[in-house]
C-alpha cells in the first residue's frame, strides 16, 4: 500500500494538477512544451493547495485525497475524448510529428542549401552528445530510485519544514526560503501517513535535471537553432561533473535554475 500511495504522490507532484490547469488554460504547443508545462504547473498548483488547507488547518490525509480523486473524476470526465482515440492512430501521429521535426533539422530541406559533409558531420555529433546528457539524466532518475535524503541542506532545512508542511503546519524557520519544493514533498508524507517514506520524494529531484534538458531539446527543435544543442551537449558534463550530488539529493539548486 505504501508503494501505491507513493506512487500516486508522485503522480499528484508531477502530472494530475497540471494536467487539470492546462485543459482550462489552452496553451498551446508541441508534445514536449505539454510535458514542461504540465510539471511546472502542477508543482505550482500543489503548492498553492497546500498552502491552503495548511491555513485553514485542515491539510490532513483525509481531506487532501478528496481533492486527489476529484481530480482524477475531473479528468477522466474532461479528456474523455482521448479515450475514444484509437491506439494505432495516435502512434502514427506521434510518428509523423516525430520524423517531420527531426526531418527539418537537416539543411537542404524546405529551400535550404544543401548541406555539406561537414556540416552533417557535426550535426549529427551535436545530436549524439545532446542525447547522451539527456540519457545520463535518466539514469540519474533511475539510479536514484530507493534512495533517501542524505545531503546537509536537504537533511536539516528541505526536507525538515517537508515534514512540518505534513503535520499541517506551515514553517516558520524557514528564513523566507521559497516552500515550493517542501509542500510538493509533503504531498508524499500525508498520503502515506508517515514521514519516513523519504525515497518518494527524493526521487523526483533528478526530473528538474532532466527537464532543464529536455527544454533546450525542445528550443532546439523548434527554433532549429544548432547552439541549443551545443548548450545540452554542454550543461550535462557541467551538472555530472560539479553538481551530481546536488542533482538527485535535495538542493534547490537545480530546481531554481529549472524554473528559470
Amino acid at each position: 500500500m505504501d508503494f501505491i500511495l507513493g506512487i500516486l504522490g508522485i503522480l499528484q507532484i508531477t502530472t494530475l494538477p497540471g494536467l487539470l490547469v492546462y485543459r482550462f488554460i489552452k496553451l498551446r504547443g508541441n508534445l514536449l512544451d505539454r510535458i514542461l508545462i504540465v510539471f511546472g504547473l502542477s508543482l505550482i498548483s500543489n503548492y498553492c493547495l497546500v498552502v491552503l488547507l495548511s491555513a485553514v488547518g485542515i491539510y490532513v490525509r483525509a481531506v487532501f485525497s478528496i481533492f486527489v480523486v476529484g481530480e482524477c473524476i475531473a479528468l477522466i470526465w474532461l479528456y474523455r475524448g482521448a479515450f475514444n482515440t484509437p491506439l494505432d492512430k495516435v502512434l502514427t501521429t506521434v510518428w509523423e510529428k516525430l520524423s517531420d521535426t527531426f526531418a527539418s533539422l537537416v539543411p537542404g530541406k524546405q529551400g535550404q542549401n544543401e548541406i555539406s559533409l561537414l556540416s552533417f558531420a557535426w550535426l549529427v555529433l551535436v545530436l549524439f552528445l545532446a542525447v547522451k546528457s539527456i540519457a545520463w539524466a535518466s539514469n540519474v532518475f533511475f539510479s536514484n530510485l530507493g534512495t533517501v535524503f542524505s545531503a546537509w541542506d536537504a537533511v536539516v532545512s528541505w526536507n525538515h519544514w517537508a515534514t512540518i508542511w505534513a503535520a499541517g503546519h506551515i514553517p516558520m524557520d524557514s528564513r523566507f526560503y521559497p516552500q515550493l519544493l517542501p509542500a510538493n514533498w509533503s504531498i508524499i508524507y500525508v498520503l502515506s501517513g508517515s514521514t519516513t517514506l523519504q525515497f518518494f520524494a527524493k526521487d523526483i529531484m533528478p526530473l528538474f535535471g532532466l527537464a532543464m534538458l529536455v527544454a533546450l531539446f525542445d528550443l532546439g527543435l523548434q527554433t532549429r537553432e544548432y547552439h541549443f544543442f551545443v548548450a545540452i551537449a554542454l550543461l550535462g558534463p557541467l551538472l555530472k561533473h560539479f553538481l551530481e550530488n546536488g542533482v538527485s539529493n535535495g538542493y534547490a539548486d537545480i530546481a531554481v535554475a529549472f524554473w528559470g
